[in-house]
């Protein structure tokens, strides 16, 4: 396998480190589920591929995205439709698309849903 910038790394570059550094480098076998190898690859694939039930299956959980909420334009209040508006870091978007969403904000204990869209915005010009 390989990692990191440039895919530079390498198992070899691992115990290198792990020699240096104090830990340990065990090479194992890759793992596979039902004749798929899980990594990262695969799971990027599958979101590229807009696979979201494949992603699910190798990530063990369903995709996800994390960020900080910043100020739009404010125009779904206007129509009853609060937004949050959360840029995404990747240029672009792998999943865009609307979905059904569990919204986890720091000072609630249980999720709220809403609506997600990723990527276009049909109704307004520009990306978000």
């Amino acid at each position: 396998f390989r990692f990191g910038k440039n895919r530079a790394g390498d198992f070899h570059f691992l115990q290198q480190a792990g020699a240096r550094y104090g830990f340990e480098v065990a090479n194992t076998e890759s793992y596979c589920d039902k004749g798929l190898r899980i990594s990262s690859t695969a799971v990027r694939e599958a979101l590229f591929n807009d696979d979201l039930a494949l992603a699910e299956s190798l990530l063990g959980h369903p995709y996800s995205v994390c960020g900080r909420v910043v100020h739009g334009n404010q125009l779904g209040r206007t129509i009853g439709f609060p937004t949050a508006n959360i840029p995404m870091k990747r240029l672009v978007a792998p999943v865009a698309g609307v979905y059904a969403v569990d919204v986890y904000l720091a000072d609630h204990q249980s999720p709220l849903a809403g609506v997600a869209n990723i990527g276009s915005r049909p109704t307004v010009k520009g990306k978000g």
